[in-house]
């Protein structure tokens, strides 16, 4: 038991420093540095990648309403 409790104590101080102390300085550091705008480009999805997610997801959808249709013809 006080083993576990000792673990549970250093994983603790070590989520604490790790997202306290650098995870949350390291963004606003990155917050402060670069503009909202630009920040939104970088964020914003590849325009690539939005043409094959919307070409799996009509894809999908085709399958979809086959499978149903199939279901109604049985």
């Amino acid at each position: 038991v006080v083993q576990k409790r000792i673990i549970d104590n250093i994983a603790q101080t070590c989520y604490y420093h790790f997202i306290i102390q650098c995870a949350l300085k390291i963004d606003q550091h990155l917050s402060a540095s670069i503009p909202s705008s630009q920040l939104l480009q970088y964020m914003r999805e590849p325009h690539k990648q939005t043409e094959l997610r919307n070409k799996l997801t009509c894809s999908i959808q085709a399958c979809e309403q086959a499978l149903q249709l199939g279901l109604e013809h049985m």
